[in-house]
Order: structure tokens, then sequence, then C-alpha cells
């Protein structure tokens, strides 16, 4: 906009000059005129192609926003899969192998049968397998939380472009974006 302001600027004051100098002084502001236009005219191009400009980066910055909403829902299924079968593995099947072991393990026979326990039930090691687990949830949940900041980054750019009285021609939000960006 600012663009096209000094355009019309420019060719107003190139016509001006252009049209009211003397044709027969040869000192006459009609140069100054056509050079006027021409400068005028010039930033006409740059307007433009300033606008296509913005135009292709709010159509960009649709697209990088429904990305990341589609990877938002994936990691979100994936820490929603994640976490039910940490709580399967804690709630149900953790508590059957305890129950067995502990059935097994009697005072006098518990110095070597912990080791031969340990090797028959590797769910007692479970704290490792859990451990990893819970890291892999923590790591997923991170990214999660990245990805819904980087949306926000983009929706906040959104609506800067949208909002920006510079700018004269945008793309139209659609239907499925608008609940998302405002």
């Amino acid at each position: 906009m600012f663009f096209l302001c000094l355009t019309l600027l420019c060719l107003g004051l190139g016509f001006l000059f252009f049209f009211l100098s003397d044709k027969n002084n040869k000192e006459s502001l009609g140069g100054t005129g056509i050079a006027f236009i021409v400068i005028g005219c010039f930033i006409f191009v740059i307007e433009v192609i300033s606008e296509f400009s913005n135009y292709s980066g709010q159509i960009r910055r649709f697209e990088n926003l429904r990305a990341e909403n589609k990877k938002i829902v994936l990691l979100e299924e994936k820490c929603t899969s994640l976490t039910k079968s940490f709580s399967y593995y804690l709630g149900e099947k953790y508590p059957e192998f305890e129950k067995q072991i502990f059935e097994k393990i009697s005072p006098a026979s518990a110095e070597g049968n912990i080791i031969a326990l340990l090797s028959h039930y590797p769910e007692l090691r479970s704290s490792e397998s859990i451990g990893k687990l819970v890291d892999q949830i923590n790591s997923l949940t991170s990214d999660l939380y990245a990805r819904k900041i980087s949306r926000e980054d983009i929706c906040q750019k959104i609506r800067f472009k949208e909002k920006s009285p510079w700018i004269l021609f945008l793309p139209k939000v659609s239907e499925d974006l608008k609940a998302i960006i405002f």
C-alpha cells in the first residue's frame, strides 16, 4: 500500500509538471514530469511484485499451518497410544507378573531363585523398559508442544498479514483454518 501511495504521488507530480510546463521554454519542468512518471511506473512494478509476494507468502503460511495441524494430530495419536500401552502394562500386566513371582519366592530359596526368576521374567527388569517408554512419551510430548508453538507462530503471522493496512490483496482464509487462526 505504501508503494501504491508513492506511485500515485509520483505519477500525480509527473503529470502535473509535464502538463503545466511551458513547451516553448527549454528550462521548463516537462523533463522533471517525465522523470516522475518513469519513477512512478517503476515503483508501481515494485508494488505489484510485493503484492504477489505477500499473496504467495500467505498461501505458504496456510499450507504450513495445515501441515503443522496434521503433525500435531499424529503426535497426539501416538502419545495416546503410548500412554494406553503404558497404563495397560502398569495396571494389568505388571501386577500379574509380580503376583506370580512373589508366590514362587520363599525366604529359603530366595538367594538362588532371584537370578533365575529375573532371567525367566524379563518383565521384572521393567524399570528399564518403563523408563524407555516414559522417555519416549516425554519426547513425543515435547515435540507436540513444540509443534503447537510453531502452529501459533504461523497463526500470529497470518493474523498480522490479515490486519496490515499496507497489504492490498491476500487470499481468503478457508473455513477449515478460520477456527484455528482466529
